[in-house]
């Protein structure tokens, strides 16, 4: 009797224990908004031509989406989805391109999901896939003042906002573009 008992004890303890059974990815991450920040900042050039705009507001990471943006009367909608801390960033490209990049943790695939969704039902302009993602991942919504690309990976949502190639409706130009931001950011949640 002691040979089976032991075992189905020392199983129950494992199986209470903290983190059994979960893996790195699956662990929510800990609150550290520079932390997050730093590991969704693009340097200057690591899309080949793209800086930080050199304004003040050029870049800001924190848990307070209304104190500490301009995302303002947006900011509900974000935080009812489960928001947790999150990175903005202003970025500067070639030919008088311009990109504002959000990176946001949701704690969880579901939420960060969720909040995807929530963005594409809202959405009233024409979408655009962007290769090689599925539009369940992430979306381009075409407009005649550039591309906004909307995406999630892991626990993590993200916006693209891409201007400066003129109207977005009838041919993708700066879909490539959005193409190298997202596997940017793909890299940085693995």
């Amino acid at each position: 009797m002691m040979k089976t008992f032991l075992p189905v004890v020392c199983l129950f303890l494992l199986s209470i224990a903290p983190g059994c059974g979960s893996s790195p990815s699956s662990s929510p991450r800990p609150l550290d908004p520079t932390a997050f920040g730093q590991d969704y900042k693009f340097a200057d050039n690591e899309i080949s031509g793209w800086i930080q705009d050199p304004a003040s507001d050029g870049f800001w990471a924190g848990t307070d989406l209304i104190a500490g943006t301009s995302i303002d009367g947006e900011a509900q909608a974000y935080t009812d989805q489960g928001f947790v801390q999150g990175m903005f960033q202003n970025l500067d490209g070639p030919n008088s391109q311009f990109c504002t990049l959000r990176a946001m943790d949701f704690g969880t695939a579901d939420k960060a999901s969720a909040m995807y969704a929530s963005t594409q039902s809202n959405s009233i302009s024409q979408s655009t896939a962007i290769p090689p993602y599925a539009s369940s991942i992430a979306i381009g919504n075409a407009a005649a003042s550039g591309l906004s690309v909307y995406a999630h990976f892991g626990a993590s949502y993200f916006e693209v906002f891409l201007s400066g190639l003129g109207d977005q409706r009838s041919t993708c130009t700066e879909c490539p573009v959005a193409q190298q931001f997202l596997a940017e950011l793909k890299k940085k949640t693995n």
